[in-house]
């Protein structure tokens, strides 16, 4: 809030001084004084909305959102099922083989300007698998993989409810922004990100996106 305001109040205290400035023409000294006095008030008001365009920047650099949540239940040793909650409200059921979970998902981020402007770092889960931690057990042991965006979903990124859905369904800017890249000059990397995380008895997690990619969280138990 503060932020907010002090732009304002510069901006108005340096226009006030002009006025000063121009009523009192005929005065040299006082023009002088209050036309300083009033450009000093406009350089604060410009500084303070460049140090809230700044704050505001950090903060959305740093904002995350929750893409999903997984929680475990173990069958037998190495097996699990796995409840899989999306961000859209969907819930999906699987059982993966192995020590770890490993969720990957396509990610496309934005320059920092296009960032500030409100446009958060966008995904498309892509697959959901079991990891072994011993190598040996990976290349014998039964493997379980899932496709978390099968076709047709072609496109099918997680937006914002304003943007049109057909538009959407129509486009894929992971595609469009590999294969051209300068038709989207706003997108900063596209990347795929991947998070493997123990599996055990009774686990639960969360799975956030940020502008960096993927984060497991572990929910509290009591929660």
């Amino acid at each position: 809030m503060m932020w907010s305001l002090l732009p304002i109040f510069f901006l108005l205290l340096g226009l006030w001084f002009v006025q000063r400035a121009w009523r009192c023409r005929r005065h040299f000294r006082r023009v002088c004084m209050h036309g300083c006095l009033g450009t000093t008030s406009l350089a604060l008001a410009a500084v303070c909305v460049l140090l809230a365009f700044n704050i505001h920047s950090y903060l959305r650099l740093t904002h995350e959102q929750t893409v999903a949540t997984l929680s475990f239940r173990q069958l037998q040793p190495q097996i699990f099922q796995t409840t899989l909650h999306l961000a859209t409200g969907e819930t999906r059921h699987f059982q993966l083989y192995g020590d770890e979970w490993q969720l990957d998902a396509r990610v496309l981020k934005w320059h920092n300007w296009a960032v500030i402007a409100g446009w958060d770092a966008r995904y498309r889960l892509e697959r959901l698998s079991g990891r072994y931690r011993d190598i040996e057990h990976e290349r014998l042991r039964p493997r379980s993989v899932f496709d978390l965006t099968p076709e047709p979903r072609v496109g099918d990124w997680t937006w914002p409810e304003t943007w049109p859905q057909d538009f959407i369904k129509k486009v894929d800017l992971w595609q469009l922004g590999q294969s051209y890249p300068q038709v989207l000059p706003m997108v900063d990397a596209i990347y795929g990100s991947a998070s493997y995380v123990p599996m055990y008895d009774g686990a639960r997690y969360e799975v956030r996106l940020s502008q960096t990619g993927l984060l497991a969280r572990a929910i509290d138990q009591n929660e």
